[in-house]
């Protein structure tokens, strides 16, 4: 029997590892799928902390220069930097959303599976946009459709 490295060894364990099938609900996924997935959910969740506080902090900013809107002098400037922390909430609203229904789906077991063709989307398309619900065919499907 040929002697084995222990660094041969631990590429074979590696890419074992990398093999294996793990199953999921009736879903089965290979292990490397199921890392790269776990990694964008946390990613996923520590944005949405950053979310959270943002908005919080917008919210008491646009207070604070709401209470400022009494001095005719500044009032101008006063309401144009409301109206860009309104846009910013806006924004951060949606995100937030956004974030919310890819959490529910983590939570339905659905996270990564496209939603119109039930296959798994492409983990470096998660990672660009984790909380999309179409691989890149469907979602491509689906703009051609609309336009």
């Amino acid at each position: 029997m040929p002697e084995v490295s222990p660094a041969t060894s631990l590429v074979s364990l590696v890419r074992s590892l990398y093999s294996v099938q793990v199953t999921l609900g009736e879903a089965s996924y290979s292990k490397e799928y199921v890392l790269v997935t776990q990694s964008i959910i946390h990613t996923i969740k520590e944005r949405f902390k950053e979310v959270r506080q943002d908005e919080q902090r917008l919210h008491a900013l646009r207070n604070e220069l709401q209470d400022k809107l009494t001095e005719p002098a500044e009032r101008g400037q006063k309401e144009q930097e409301l109206s860009q922390i309104d846009r910013e909430i806006e924004s951060l609203e949606e995100e937030s959303g956004n974030i919310r229904k890819a959490l529910a789906r983590v939570d339905s077991g659905s996270f990564g599976v496209c939603s119109s063709c039930s296959r798994l989307i492409e983990p470096r398309r998660l990672e660009a946009m984790p909380w999309t619900e179409l691989c890149i065919v469907c979602a491509r499907q689906q703009e051609a459709q609309a336009t």
